[in-house]
């Protein structure tokens, strides 16, 4: 089994579901964390593509991590005397996830939009875990090969601490596989010595002094010459950048303006997907004059999964149970759910564990866990009281917080004898904004980036 340093998978041993980064250890020994909140967490080691065999292991990351190649495989009990592993996780990382749900069209419909020529580009916007980053890498990238088109995917979350080196890289390894470490050995090194190999072409002698004096600059300096190298090949590149709302943050708007520039360029031979789990921070990518690809995309919703995806759920659970599940109690707990697929899946592991007890106990235990790992408690204690107030009435179905009953309904919350003023929700929604736990659809009309969050302050924030 091969896996590459990084790789996400998801495992349901017979309790919650936790990712695992597949990784070999320094030192060869055997070191397994235990599924749990109280699981210890091993240093994560190893660079390019380590082979999992006879003498290695795995290293468990306690914090949730929910990847898009998702496998079911049995955790490997800690045995020092033993050194090899069950044939199912060994062949894990090679596998065909066997619970995605498969979705050709909507993968081809974006590509002959995008194969048109009238739009370059393409802004979908979805809440975590929706499914949005499973259909970008199970179905939009593979479609994208079948049809020959050179095809880089980045996910900026990932390195949103230096989104450029990301994206450079997998744009390099797109284009031509091994490009980048000479290119970069090149740009690292001494200014004197790339001028006298004269490769410096590409770029002007003073621009080559003032971006090569900072290492951080590396990455800038790389990408017009990587998308040459493109240009140099005559072919069609998908670029899908996902969570893109990471190149809005201020310390990354230079290259942003580079990225753009370049691709100004290019928008015959490449096509980008943007994708993003804010929707507030998507649209002022797009939407504010002051932003570098303002106007550059249409931005839409992405098409969330319905009852087709829960009808095929439910088909591969009873395939595998003598415990029947209906579809009525599964589409029941998929609304239950928000229609959030990552937390139906955790509900049919749960039914899957234990099925003699119920869909109804599969789908209390899954609840009460989701609220649990996103610690909705602590997030709420950071919020001011009047944020507070404000949430509660949004989460309970009122709209129009600027009005005088909603004003009059602050008021009260917080011990006053007549409304509050405009400017308090105003102040108060400004900043649930800038926090991202709000979004604005349109004028005066919010909503919650998270509808869990909203579930949990009905339930228990009163």
């Amino acid at each position: 089994m091969t896996a590459l340093s990084g790789d996400r998978s998801l495992c349901s041993p017979k309790g919650e579901l936790l990712g695992l980064f597949l990784t070999t250890t320094i030192d060869n020994c055997h070191r397994y964390s235990r599924h749990g909140a109280r699981a210890s967490t091993a240093p994560i080691v190893g660079s390019g593509r380590p082979r999992l065999s006879n003498g290695s292991c795995l290293n468990l990351r306690r914090t949730p991590v929910f990847g898009t190649r998702c496998h079911w495989c049995p955790i490997v009990p800690r045995n020092p005397a033993r050194a090899d592993f069950p044939d199912t996780l060994r062949h894990m990382s090679d596998a065909p996830d066997p619970w995605h749900f498969p979705r050709p069209a909507l993968a081809q419909g974006l590509l002959e939009t995008l194969g048109r020529g009238l739009t370059s580009a393409r802004g979908l916007f979805a809440s975590r875990r929706m499914g949005k980053t499973e259909f970008l890498l199970q179905d939009l990238v593979p479609a994208a090969h079948a049809a020959r088109i050179l095809t880089a995917y980045v996910n900026l979350w990932d390195d949103r601490q230096d989104p450029s080196a990301a994206l450079v890289a997998a744009i390099a390894k797109a284009v031509k596989p091994g490009m980048l470490e000479k290119l970069l050995r090149d740009l690292r090194r001494p200014i004197k010595s790339i001028k006298a190999s004269g490769n410096i072409k590409a770029l002007g002698e003073a621009s080559l002094e003032a971006n090569f004096a900072d290492e951080r600059h590396v990455p800038k300096a790389a990408l017009p010459l990587v998308l040459q190298e493109l240009d140099r090949s005559r072919k069609v590149l998908l670029l899908v950048i996902d969570e893109a709302q990471v190149l809005t943050q201020a310390q990354h708007t230079d290259f942003a303006h580079a990225l753009r520039a370049a691709l100004d360029t290019r928008k015959q031979t490449v096509k980008v997907v943007f994708a993003g789990s804010s929707e507030s921070t998507l649209r002022r990518m797009f939407a504010r004059r002051s932003e570098p690809f303002f106007n550059w995309a249409p931005l839409e919703p992405f098409d969330l999964l319905g009852r087709p995806f829960v009808y095929a759920m439910v088909e591969k659970v009873n395939a595998t149970t003598k415990v029947p599940l209906s579809a009525t109690d599964a589409l029941a707990a998929f609304e239950a759910l928000r229609y959030t697929p990552e937390f139906f899946r955790r509900y049919l592991d749960r039914y899957l564990t234990h099925p003699r007890q119920g869909s109804a106990a599969a789908l209390e235990h899954t609840q009460t866990h989701i609220f649990e790992s996103a610690d909705f408690p602590g997030q709420w204690r950071t919020l001011s009281t009047t944020e507070q107030h404000v949430l509660r009435m949004l989460a309970g179905g009122v709209t129009d917080l600027h009005g005088l009953e909603a004003r009059k309904q602050l008021g009260i919350a917080l011990g006053r004898k007549k409304e509050v003023s405009r400017s308090m929700p105003q102040h108060a929604l400004r900043h649930l904004l800038e926090r991202g736990v709000l979004a604005r659809v349109e004028q005066g009309d919010y909503r919650f980036e998270d509808e869990t969050f909203a579930d949990w302050i009905r339930r228990a924030a009163g």
